[in-house]
């Protein structure tokens, strides 16, 4: 049957924040403010069992009413990889996209499922512009 009048799941003012171990899950949430912004919880969720971190956020989520809100995932330092280049002589525009051949060589999977963003390092002045 044609569902004409769906029910919709209030958003939370609030964002999930999660970062996932091999030990477990670390979650905060908070409610962001201009002025001030208040973190409602933080807590690690231990999960030694393959498998089980999963359902164990989807309980937590669901007992504290976190639902439907928005997430920012933290990843492991063994998830990302930070490259200092010298910045390309382009114009600001075309930054990424040399950047992206800058570091290809530094790649060692599939460079097209490579996430690769760039952004300036403070230098001394009179020094080449850097890149990570």
């Amino acid at each position: 049957m044609w569902q004409l009048f769906q029910t919709r799941v209030a958003k939370p003012e609030g964002i999930s924040c999660i970062s996932f171990s091999r030990r477990g899950i670390a979650y905060a949430y908070m409610i962001p403010r201009a002025d001030n912004s208040e973190i409602k919880t933080c807590d690690f969720l231990p999960c030694l069992i393959e498998g089980e971190q999963e359902n164990t956020l989807k309980e937590y989520v669901k007992l504290h009413g976190f639902e439907n809100s928005d997430c920012v995932y933290v990843l492991q330092p063994h998830e990302y990889r930070l490259i200092t280049i010298d910045a390309p002589s382009v114009s600001p525009a075309e930054l990424k996209d040399a950047a992206r051949w800058a570091v290809m060589d530094f790649v060692d999977y599939p460079f097209e499922e490579a996430a690769i963003d760039t952004f300036k390092i403070p230098v001394p002045a009179g020094q080449k512009q850097k890149l990570f």
